[in-house]
């Protein structure tokens, strides 16, 4: 059987652009078209090698998950949640081998048919799913001319809600009030006391109740003007937490998966 070497890498780069992307696509992360076309092209350059003769001993299940490691690291460089995608990756690639098996093994169509189908299930069905553990964003929040801009953990276990409204509440740590609010930092150990300042000033402001593992308490929630996430519109409600909220101050708030408009 005679095997154009071309055609192998050319498919194979088209396949795994599809793969890294789609991927991309379910856990929010957002590498430039130039780093998944380098990943892309270290899987399809391993393709390559695979039918080369005295070299089809990489085509071994070992070599499969180096290789894959390598495309994922290019793509997507490397780190704890890099390892995630690298598992996405895999699944998407064995779901793929399963839409294929549907469609009747082989043939240029088939392949490019079922890495489509896969990639429309992620953007119609999956996309932003898996977008919420551990992801850093930034955030702005705008209120009476003044504006801060943060960075906020994605986090999926804050569930903090406007009792009221019931939309997400976005959560901040002290500074950022001391710099949008007439409220020292150290006032938001007591919130009530704060929020009767801020009422008499003309501020909108309420206490909404928290419950960790740790304990449970009310935090100081303000209405702001205007809230963004990652660029997107987002509940206007602000919570403002007493204390910094990461050790080495990497984020400086936390977003639940229900914080755009």
């Amino acid at each position: 059987m005679r095997v154009y070497l071309d055609l192998v890498i050319l498919l194979n780069f088209a396949v795994n652009y599809g793969l890294l992307r789609a991927s991309a696509r379910l856990t929010g992360a957002s590498p430039g078209p130039w780093r998944l076309g380098l990943g892309a092209g270290v899987g399809a350059v391993y393709a390559g090698l695979c039918v080369l003769p005295g070299l089809t001993f990489l085509s071994g299940n070992l070599w499969k998950v180096v290789f894959l490691g390598l495309m994922v690291m290019t793509a997507f460089g490397v780190g704890w949640q890099q390892m995630r995608q690298g598992v996405v990756v895999l699944c998407l690639s064995l779901a793929m081998g399963g839409a294929l098996l549907c469609l009747g093994l082989g043939g240029l169509w088939n392949i490019l048919l079922a890495v489509l189908v896969i990639g429309l299930l992620a953007v119609f069905f999956c996309s932003g799913a898996m977008t919420h553990a551990g992801q850093l964003v930034p955030v702005t929040i705008s209120l009476g001319g003044k504006q801060v801009a943060l960075t906020a953990l994605r986090d999926s276990g804050n569930t903090l809600k406007d009792p009221f409204s019931g939309r997400s509440v976005l959560v901040a740590q002290a500074d950022a009030a001391s710099r949008l609010l007439p409220v020292e930092a150290g006032a938001l150990s007591d919130p009530a006391g704060a929020m009767e300042r801020l009422l008499a000033l003309g501020h909108r402001c309420r206490l909404i109740p928290y419950r960790v593992l740790g304990g449970e308490g009310m935090l100081l929630a303000v209405q702001c003007d205007r809230v963004t996430v990652n660029g997107k519109g987002a509940a206007p409600m602000v919570a403002f937490a007493p204390g910094q909220l990461s050790p080495q101050n990497t984020y400086q708030a936390l977003t639940g998966g229900g914080q755009y408009e």
